[in-house]
């Protein structure tokens, strides 16, 4: 494994923000140890807050298609889910994302 200094760590966590990409792809595309990376960033102060109550912030908009909902994130993403999606898989979902 490559040894990094903190500022080398830092861009690498800057980049991956600016990349889009969930931390499993980023670290998959360059060869880093996700488990490492995860606990590399916290040690250095730059995981995300916590959402203390778990809840995700959502807006209602006008409904897609009656058997449909659909998902926006951060003007990136938008995917149509069906509307018997369990509720605890969307939570996962958009916390993973937050990520």
């Amino acid at each position: 494994m490559k040894r990094r200094t903190e500022a080398e760590w830092r861009a690498l966590f800057d980049q991956h923000q600016a990349s889009g990409l969930t931390a499993a792809d980023f670290c998959r595309e360059y060869e880093l140890s996700e488990k490492y990376f995860s606990l590399k960033r916290r040690k250095l102060g730059l995981r995300g807050p916590k959402l203390g109550s778990g809840f995700v912030a959502v807006a209602v908009t006008r409904p897609v298609r009656a058997d449909t909902i659909e998902v926006q994130w951060d003007n990136r993403l938008k995917i149509q889910l069906p509307i018997s999606v369990q509720p605890h898989w969307l939570s996962e979902l958009l916390h993973a994302l937050r990520d």
